[in-house]
């Protein structure tokens, strides 16, 4: 079994890291996640890219509809890709959804 430690208790991972059970999921969750995945800190700006995929991917597991919500609300490729310089997979690692 994987764990990362948040706030001094293990949350399981899969071996890819990603969280076995999703509903475990909390910004606290996600901030440990994110720094397995190379990022120190998340900011207010990848909380909302964040909150786009996992309003979206809560609804309908379609990513095509989340990349539509991400496309108006980010329309800058390249502005994505320094927030999450591991590209979807990463984003969706952390926010805890399927990936597209």
């Amino acid at each position: 079994m994987h764990y990362i430690m948040v706030e001094e208790e293990k949350v399981e991972v899969t071996e890819s890291g990603r969280l076995i059970d999703a509903s475990r999921w909390t910004e606290e969750v996600a901030r440990g996640l994110a720094k397995t995945r190379g990022i120190a800190e998340l900011t207010e700006e990848h909380f909302m890219v964040i909150n786009c995929f996992r309003s979206n991917n809560g609804a309908s597991s379609d990513m095509y509809q989340v990349m539509e919500s991400l496309r108006k609300m980010m329309p800058d490729w390249l502005r994505f890709k320094q927030l999450f310089p591991g590209g979807l997979t990463q984003a969706c690692v952390i926010s805890s959804c399927t990936e597209p």
